[in-house]
């Protein structure tokens, strides 16, 4: 399947994959500190942004949309980078068909199962569909019930659009609540990716752990690891410069 993307800069392709309630258009300013040297394309992946919505969702029909993606833009190889459920479809993407891909940087993910940690946040966001809300000040209003981190509620909000004379989520609600357990989970994998490969994690966060690397070299054994110490997992938004740099580096070409 075909997905919406955007796009900026020109050079070296590198595609970037969202998280879990996201868009491509989250990795803007990404996409500007690299666009001097890269081509950026920032897709929204199923049930996401202006992509369609499915009734069945997985990290390899991520991957497949991914590469659906690639063949309709005449594009064969590129370089991949994906954050939180983003990372994971990219660690697929990169397992099952690895020639296609140049250079994998995951971001702030590992390759295992997680906790439920969104359940509060789907149950928020279908009691805002039930209320009809008019405004975007009352959905705020609702979802604070449940979620009182304001900045996860702007967050989330982005997803809420004007819809006759009402609102309505732009996102796949039902599928996303459908599969959201395999969406936090993952598979065993035999095969590997000999590419070279980043793994970039924020100090603050427990997404990515230190009992994490066997298992990340075992499937990626070129993969460097680096933490940034002061970042949360919006490590491109908690560290931006430091993220950049990084990212910058690690996609350089070798002298």
């Amino acid at each position: 399947m075909k997905l919406h993307t955007r796009e900026r800069g020109s050079g070296p392709i590198l595609f970037i994959l969202h998280g879990l309630f996201g868009s491509g258009d989250n990795w803007n300013s990404v996409a500007r500190g690299l666009k001097d040297r890269w081509r950026v394309v920032m897709p929204d992946l199923a049930n996401h942004g202006q992509s369609p919505h499915t009734q069945t969702y997985t990290f390899d029909s991520m991957a497949a949309d991914l590469f659906d993606t690639a063949d309709d833009l005449g594009i064969n190889t590129f370089s991949l980078m994906g954050h939180s459920m983003g990372g994971k479809a990219a660690m697929i993407a990169a397992l099952s068909n690895p020639r296609r891909i140049e250079k994998l940087i995951v971001a702030d993910v590992a390759p295992r199962g997680y906790p439920p940690r969104h359940r509060k946040v789907i149950e928020a966001m279908k009691k805002v569909r039930s209320a009809q809300v008019s405004s975007r000040q009352e959905a705020d209003r609702l979802m604070a019930e449940d979620i009182h981190d304001r900045m996860i509620r702007a967050f989330l909000l982005k997803n809420l659009v004007p819809d006759e004379g009402g609102y309505r989520w732009r996102l796949g609600l039902d599928t996303i609540d459908r599969t959201y357990d395999a969406l936090i989970g993952w598979s065993e994998f035999e095969s590997s990716f000999s590419g070279p490969t980043l793994f970039i994690g924020g100090g603050r966060s427990n997404y990515l752990a230190g009992e994490d690397e066997p298992e990340i070299k075992r499937l990626f054994p070129q993969a460097r690891i680096v933490t940034l110490s002061e970042a949360g997992h919006w490590i491109h938004t908690d560290e931006p410069e430091q993220f950049l740099r990084e990212i910058r580096q690690f996609l350089a070409p070798s002298e």
